[in-house]
């Protein structure tokens, strides 16, 4: 009875049948695997981002991402702004507005994509007033990042005129002292 399974196996239209079934099955794994895999970072994404007490101080860690087939601009990678007449009004402390990082200070490598991340965080210091009202304290901020082409050589650069939100709260669960991480996946402009 073997020998007769193997026969059928070899004729061209049960071999085709056979890697048709076992292909199925693979990309049937691969689905159930990204399933698991997106769920699992779904759950990841979940983690609570941690809330200030009045009078905190909150490290913003940035890291910057460029798209595959770039590198950070060697000279000024990533800048982060504040606007002076916005921060005057809000309850916190921040200096200098300015921040501009080199590649040395951010040390990039290449992602598995084939773009660059940086693997050192940009660091920016906000205290937060001891009269900061509770609720979500909303900071804007202007993130710039500047790319080049691996290939080519032509730079470029991303601008974001974004509003940063840090959670203030007097609870017992709330920091005196913290981070907040910001990950900035810069993008080709149209």
């Amino acid at each position: 009875m073997g020998t007769k399974r193997n026969r059928r196996l070899s004729k061209p239209g049960h071999v085709v049948a056979v890697a048709v079934a076992l292909f199925l099955l693979a990309a049937l794994g691969v689905v159930l695997s990204s399933v698991a895999t997106g769920a699992e970072g779904a759950a990841k994404s979940k983690k609570k981002t941690p809330v200030f007490k009045p009078g905190a101080e909150v490290t913003l860690k940035y890291f910057f991402v460029v798209p595959s087939g770039f590198h950070f601009n060697e000279e000024m990678p990533a800048a982060v702004t504040f606007d002076k007449k916005e921060v005057e009004k809000l309850p916190v402390t921040i200096k200098p507005l300015e921040y501009i990082w080199t590649c040395e200070d951010l040390s990039p490598e290449t992602t598995e994509k084939g773009g660059e991340q940086t693997t050192v965080p940009a660091q920016v210091k906000v205290s937060l007033d001891a009269d900061c009202p509770l609720g979500d304290l909303k900071i804007p901020v202007v993130v710039d990042v500047f790319f080049c082409n691996v290939d080519e050589g032509w730079c470029t650069s991303s601008h974001y005129d974004t509003t940063l939100k840090i959670g203030v709260s007097d609870s017992d669960k709330a920091l005196k002292k913290g981070s907040l991480k910001v990950t900035v996946m810069a993008k080709l402009e149209d």
